[in-house]
């Protein structure tokens, strides 16, 4: 099998995948959308098996109705809300299919030699101005240009270390203060 089938059972795979993921956003959708409908029910339901409710006894089909409704549409915001990394997955897939195509199909149809330029598009030479007195002149063809000289790149050096540091003195610390206990006073005999 060649290269180019092998691209083309590829690019179906790749497709199929892509839509494989679509299908599963919009099922992701629906899912959370009848999921909650059905929890909104549920709960629109409880204030009727309660004794004693604020939902008058005739409404609670409506309550359930209601809340069932509400349910569905935040389940369906949910699920918006999750597929949507699906569809940019697929996006994705299809998009980096498309890029492939473009960079392998050119490479495969692409000439082996280049094409020659066109004789129009070719630089035409200046003419030089003919002086008719003078005696024709020997054109000598011009040296090839010398490509300018490039000095040599410089040694790399090494800077010097950096000079030592001082030593580090330890100092004592002060001495501790010495703590007297206060003095009390005599102690009279005043009675």
């Amino acid at each position: 099998m060649n290269g180019q089938g092998m691209a083309e059972i590829d690019a179906g795979i790749v497709e199929r995948y892509a839509e494989h993921l679509s299908g599963r956003a919009e099922s992701v959708v629906l899912s959370f959308a009848v999921g909650g409908s059905v929890a909104g029910a549920v709960l629109g339901s409880v204030p009727g098996f309660l004794s004693h409710s604020l939902i008058a006894p005739g409404a609670n089909y409506f309550a359930v109705l209601l809340v069932a409704i509400a349910g569905g549409f935040v389940g369906r915001s949910i699920g918006e809300k999750r597929a949507v990394g699906l569809r940019l997955q697929a996006q994705m897939t299809l998009r980096q299919l498309q890029v492939e195509q473009r960079l392998i199909r050119p490479a495969a149809v692409a000439p082996a030699t280049p094409a020659p330029i066109p004789a129009a598009l070719a630089p035409v030479p200046p003419v030089a101005p003919v002086v008719a007195a003078a005696p024709p002149l020997l054109v000598q063809p011009a040296a090839p240009a010398a490509p300018p000289a490039v000095p040599p790149p410089a040694p790399l050096t090494v800077a010097p270390p950096p000079p030592p540091l001082p030593p580090v003195v330890a100092v004592e610390p002060p001495p501790a203060p010495v703590l007297v206990p206060p003095a009390q006073p005599p102690l009279s005999s005043r009675g």
